[in-house]
């Protein structure tokens, strides 16, 4: 029987781009090495270099199975030839447990790690069904029956594919019970040290920022991150606080459009375009935020709010799925209905004006934070979960 150090894992996620997916599967492969086990990411689909270099350094091995896909949503031919290359990789490598990464087409990982003799079989989801029908549901529900463990991001994300939620603490595991919530993880300390060495003035002067207020968004520049809705916010935001500049962090297929929009509504002077940035960076620029903005039509969990929060910024978010777990309303952010432009800013306008609400907001995002999202409880949680397999 092998000893825990001996054990091999297998991370299988369709692509490795700069997401809050990639991020959490990141922290799932730091506990994974700091507890012996020997990791392997095997991306089907789409990769950065930037983005397997990362998983490198923190121990993974990461094998490219460089499949091709013509669209978003792969089609049924494209399901089958994913199909068989997994199951003859996980038949090949013999690892001890596979943890999928549930993004479409997450089904198939399962099943192609069941074909191939895996006794183990563990799943995330990070999204929620919001956009979804029945198929998707169903499949869902079956994945959670064939794997060992199924682990959703949030409650709300629990509830959305099967009705109920169940927080797991990494007690013993129950016949009866197919799926938990474990939520994401901040490194808070990390947040701490990157965001605390910052020279907001400094900084400001080398992004060419001149002006006194900063609205930061991390995002992948997709329709469903809502930046459409923040900017047309924002230009009601510019009436009243010229003196503000929009932050956008993130990259992604609407760049275009957005750029063209921002032009429209006259506030393209006041936005900054810094593209993907690698966490660490991400965590730095946090440090010369006043507000930071989660417009999302619909999110899972809503990392850059938590993370947000740890750095001890006050949040200003849709109020949608898992933004309702991770943010207390008038106590560690504002929450505003996802289209509501006239109250997403006029929420801004009364965080950049009111420093000390801002700052309590902060105070406790940060306490709320170190309760609930810190990397030390998902660590502890997870390795629970390991443990008995």
């Amino acid at each position: 029987m092998k000893s825990m150090n001996e054990k091999t894992v297998v991370i299988a996620i369709p692509i490795l781009l700069r997401g809050g997916t990639e991020i959490q599967t990141l922290a799932l492969v730091r506990v994974l090495r700091e507890e012996g086990y020997r990791v392997t990411v095997c991306c089907y689909y789409e990769f950065e270099n930037n983005i397997v270099e990362e998983f490198e350094k923190e121990g993974a091995q990461v094998h490219r199975l460089r499949l091709q896909r013509s669209q978003e949503h792969t089609s049924y031919g494209q399901m089958l030839i994913l199909l068989w290359n997994l199951t003859r990789y996980f038949h090949r490598t013999r690892p001890d447990i596979v943890h999928v990464q549930y993004v479409a087409p997450g089904l198939i990982p399962i099943i192609a790690a069941k074909l191939a003799g895996v006794k183990n079989v563990l799943a995330t989801i990070h999204y929620p069904r919001y956009l979804f029908g029945k198929r998707e549901k169903n499949f869902v529900r079956i994945s959670a029956k064939l794997c060992t463990m199924f682990f959703c991001n949030s409650i709300a994300t629990e509830r959305s594919w099967f009705g109920t939620g169940k927080m797991y603490d990494g007690a013993a595991l129950d016949s009866n019970v197919h799926h938990y919530t474990v939520y994401n993880a901040i490194d808070i300390q990390k947040m701490e040290k990157l965001a605390g060495s910052v020279n907001p003035k400094a900084m400001k002067k080398r992004l060419g920022i001149k002006t006194k207020h900063v609205i930061g968004v991390i995002a992948r520049l997709r329709s469903e991150k809502g930046h459409s809705f923040l900017f047309h916010a924002m230009e009601l935001v510019l009436q009243s606080a010229p003196n503000t500049t929009l932050l956008v962090i993130g990259d992604g297929p609407d760049k275009s459009a957005l750029q063209s929009l921002a032009k429209e509504l006259r506030i393209a002077e006041n936005v900054v375009w810094l593209g993907a940035k690698p966490q660490y960076e991400t965590f730095r620029l946090y440090g010369l935020m006043d507000v930071v903005a989660v417009p999302s039509e619909f999110e899972g969990f809503g990392l850059s709010a938590a993370e947000a929060m740890a750095a001890g910024l006050p949040v200003v978010a849709s109020d949608v799925g898992g933004l309702r777990e991770v943010i207390e309303h008038d106590k560690t952010g504002l929450l505003v209905a996802y289209g509501d432009i006239e109250k997403m800013s006029s929420s801004l306008l009364i965080l950049l004006s009111g420093k000390r609400k801002a700052n309590s907001m902060g105070r406790n995002g940060k306490l709320r934070v170190s309760q609930l999202f810190p990397i030390s409880k998902f660590h502890e949680t997870i390795m629970g979960a390991y443990a008995q397999l």
